[in-house]
C-alpha cells in the first residue's frame, strides 16, 4: 500500500512538472492610476525607523515591473491629514488630497507589529528589553482614486519573522537598527512582496 502510496505520489508530480505555464499580466496596470500619492507606511504598534525603509520596498516592488510611472511621495499620514484639515482617512480626505496633490490616485498602507516573542536580554535600570524577538506582522495596503475618496485596489499580507536590534517596550516595539535591511529585510520584503503581488506578472500552471 506504501508503495503503490508512494508511486501514486510521484506520479503527480510528473504530470504537475509537464504542465505549460501561462504568464498572466498584472492586475493592476499602474498607468491606469498615476499619477500616484504615496503615503509613508504607516506603524502600528512600532516606532523608529521601519516606516521610511518600508515604504522605499514598497514603490519598489510596485514598479518593479511597471517603470516610469509618476509616484509622489508626500509623507506621513498625520501630516497629510493635517494639511487637508482632516481627522481621519475618508472620501472628503481623500478628495482633498487628490486636490491639493493634484494626483488621480492615493496609496495608504499599514503594517501592524503583534505577537513578539523575544529572546531577552533584560536591562534592569530601564523599563525594556533589548532582545532579538519573533515578531508577527500583518500589512495592509489600500489604493484611493481622489475623483469620489472610494477605494479601488486593496492588498494584504502576513509574515512572521526572526529581527533584531530592536528594544521592546511595554506598549510598542522600537526599531533601532542602523542596517535596516540586515535587521528586519527580509520580514519587510515577505510583507511587501505579498501585499503588492497584482502589481507584477504570474504564472498559471494549465494544461
Amino acid at each position: 500500500m506504501k508503495r503503490n502510496l508512494f508511486l501514486l505520489s510521484f506520479a503527480l508530480l510528473i504530470l504537475a512538472g509537464c504542465c505549460k505555464k501561462v504568464e498572466v499580466p498584472a492586475v493592476i496596470q499602474m498607468n491606469r492610476y498615476e499619477p500616484v500619492a504615496m503615503v509613508n507606511v504607516v506603524m502600528t504598534n512600532s516606532k523608529g525607523n521601519l516606516s521610511s525603509y518600508a515604504t522605499q520596498r514598497l514603490i519598489e516592488f510596485m514598479t518593479l515591473e511597471q517603470k516610469g510611472n509618476r509616484i509622489l511621495e508626500i509623507g506621513d499620514l498625520d501630516k497629510v491629514l493635517g494639511e487637508v484639515n482632516a481627522k481621519e482617512v475618508n472620501p472628503d480626505a481623500i478628495k482633498a488630497i487628490g486636490e491639493k496633490y493634484k494626483v488621480k490616485t492615493v496609496i495608504i498602507s499599514e503594517i501592524n507589529i503583534s505577537d513578539v516573542q523575544p529572546q531577552v536580554k533584560f536591562n534592569l535600570e530601564f523599563p525594556y528589553i533589548s532582545a532579538r524577538a519573533k515578531i508577527s506582522s500583518e500589512m495592509t495596503v489600500r489604493m484611493y482614486e481622489t475623483e469620489l475618496g472610494a477605494t479601488v485596489w486593496t492588498g494584504s499580507s502576513w509574515a512572521k519573522d526572526e529581527v533584531g536590534n530592536l528594544s521592546i517596550f511595554k506598549d510598542y516595539v522600537s526599531f533601532n537598527a542602523e542596517n535596516p535591511d540586515e535587521a528586519y529585510g527580509d520580514l519587510v520584503t515577505a510583507l511587501v512582496d505579498w501585499a503588492t503581488i497584482d502589481y507584477r506578472k504570474t504564472y498559471e500552471c494549465r494544461d
